[in-house]
């Protein structure tokens, strides 16, 4: 290795369990669009012009930044009503609602992603990759429905305005 990065293509296997995913999502699509536009429709009531929302992903185990993002948004009085999560375990879904916010969960969407109970050890292994899915798919999504798309990891927080303000 003599310290530079070494890239170890994907095997067989891993080929393939990525063109089953793909697979999965485009039999699915339809219904994944016409679900998730009943939730952005409703992000932008009175047939607001403005088309910005702020997406969120994560799992179960990045619940307590979910949680501290809330919290902090709400200390601030920032409407959040612009933020749509998107859960990939049960668990994350069951929190993300009760903290009122927009939630889109297909089960087929995110089948696929394990409740990532493994966590990446290193920054770009296999596991690392499984958990970019769900952010490059959330994003590609609600870009399709020609809305304007900030994503942000579940490790920020906002330090006195929405970001959207900006825009």
């Amino acid at each position: 290795m003599n310290g530079a990065n070494q890239f170890i293509p994907p095997t067989e296997t891993q080929m393939k369990n990525q063109l089953d995913i793909l697979k999965l999502y485009l039999e699915n699509i339809d219904d994944i669009l016409d679900q998730l536009k009943q939730i952005l429709i409703s992000t932008h009531p009175n047939g607001s012009k403005n088309n910005d929302i702020i997406v969120l992903t994560g799992n179960f185990g990045q619940s307590t930044l979910l949680i501290n993002f809330v919290c902090n948004a709400r200390a601030h009085k920032i409407d959040l009503s612009k933020v749509v999560v998107f859960p990939t375990d049960k668990k994350m879904l069951d929190i993300a609602q009760d903290l009122g916010l927009n939630v889109f969960h297909h089960f087929k969407l995110f089948s696929t992603v394990s409740s990532f109970e493994e966590e990446a050890s290193d920054y770009g292994n296999r596991v690392f990759a499984k958990m970019m899915y769900p952010k490059v798919v959330s994003c590609q999504l609600v870009i399709a429905l020609g809305y304007n798309v900030l994503f942000q990891d579940l490790d920020v927080v906002y330090y006195d305005r929405n970001p959207l303000e900006f825009w």
